[in-house]
């Protein structure tokens, strides 16, 4: 404000050019940014082992996405210089069905088992846990984590993802496969008001998208299959291929301009 008063008094430079270059500086700054960060997704395949040791797979889920909270963030980034964070060691379920926010730290009524494999491939950037829950463990929990323990109650959560609600057969077994990958986020800007709409807003998105996470108050939005779902909650989001656009209602219904969004994508 200062600079622009000197500018306009001294230098006699107009009001009007003057809010043209403020303008120009605003734009400049949201500009979409790339930043990288580890993501996850999961799935459940559920199960049963037969006689002669042959297995049979009764059904398989489509794989869900996650949100890293804070506890994974920096612990991500201490295990950079030395090895004094403990790494992942187990895989909580809970019965919480509330948006996965950064701050989480624990599980509802949680069961935890110990992470029986973890494979690396270098190739894909990934590292994929295994736990194995049974139907007893398993059925009615709508939330997910993993923890750097193995025991419910203890460790740091690394990451939590929510989910309709589980339902198995008795005597079956559910492998439950959870990929963490390296990803590049965006944070997108020029949003608009969809047609029709009040608080859903959209932008031109031409990847498939993973995640929504509003960075600047911890809010990681929940995935919904159209606009009418999208305009009728906050915290969410719905991507249309075939439109290439991608639509949020923000936390507070206001437009996505004034937070700071930031899309992980699977093309990013």
């Amino acid at each position: 404000m200062i600079l622009k008063r000197y500018l306009q008094h001294f230098m006699g430079i107009p009001t009007n050019l003057l809010n043209l270059i403020q303008k120009i500086k605003e734009l400049k700054e949201r500009i979409p940014k790339n930043t990288s960060f580890m993501v996850g997704k999961y799935r459940f395949t559920n199960y049963i082992n037969l006689p002669g040791g042959r297995t049979i797979i009764l059904s398989e889920g489509d794989w869900e996405h996650n949100l890293i909270v804070t506890g994974g963030r920096v612990n991500f980034l201490n295990r950079l210089k030395d090895n004094a964070q403990t790494y992942i060691q187990g895989m909580g379920v809970g019965t919480g069905t509330a948006q996965p926010a950064l701050g989480n730290t624990t599980l509802t009524s949680e069961v935890r088992k110990a992470i029986l494999t973890a494979t690396v491939n270098t190739t894909e950037l990934t590292t994929t846990f295994r736990s194995q829950f049974t139907a007893a463990e398993l059925n009615n929990k709508t939330e997910i984590g993993l923890f750097t323990s193995p025991t419910a109650g203890q460790g740091t959560m690394i990451s939590r993802g929510v989910h309709s609600a589980i339902s198995m057969p008795g005597g079956s077994l559910m492998n439950v496969d959870y990929v963490l990958s390296l990803q590049t986020g965006v944070i997108p800007s020029n949003w608009t008001v969809t047609s029709g709409q009040t608080k859903t807003f959209e932008v031109a998105w031409g990847s498939p998208v993973l995640s929504v996470v509003e960075s600047d108050t911890g809010n990681g939005y929940v995935k919904k299959t159209s606009i009418a779902t999208v305009e009728a909650t906050a915290n969410t989001w719905y991507y249309d291929s075939g439109a290439g656009k991608l639509y949020v209602h923000s936390s507070n219904d206001a437009d996505p301009d004034t937070h700071v969004l930031m899309v992980l994508s699977a093309a990013s």
